[in-house]
């Protein structure tokens, strides 16, 4: 049998962000937050356990399996957020977050993130290919 013919169609249409995505058969939702804080370790550089909350872009919380967007980014930042907090999912659903010293894993997911889609960007024959289902 031949490969199922895949066909990209992104001209034309408004480009909305998934209110969910599937990762190893787990559900994850998507939902948007005005004004969004996440809670952060001090950023002193003192040694604490003290948490305070911090404006940022989105955030993945493994427990509620969501990821939570801020309301008010523009498309190119929401696009890369979207993309960030799903490869904050991906490392927690493979449990490589847990075995990564603290920080780390933020690291890796915002070095990874534009590397990424800039892969996808500049692509679209490998996004293609790697995206069409082979029967047989």
């Amino acid at each position: 049998m031949s490969p199922t013919k895949l066909t990209l169609v992104t001209e034309g249409l408004e480009p909305r962000t998934p209110a969910s995505v599937t990762l190893l058969s787990q559900h994850i939702g998507v939902e948007f937050a005005e004004n969004l804080h996440c809670e952060c370790p001090g950023h002193d550089g003192a040694e604490t356990e003290e948490k305070h909350a911090v404006p940022c872009y989105g955030y993945y919380n493994k427990h509620d399996q969501t990821i939570t967007l801020d309301a008010d980014l523009k498309f190119e930042r929401l696009r890369e957020t979207f993309l960030h907090e799903n490869l904050h999912a991906m490392l927690a659903i493979a449990q490589l977050d847990s075995i990564m010293p603290e920080g780390m894993d933020e690291h890796v997911v915002t070095v990874l993130a534009p590397i990424l889609l800039s892969w996808m960007r500049d692509n679209p024959a490998a996004l293609t290919f790697v995206l069409t289902r082979h029967e047989g």
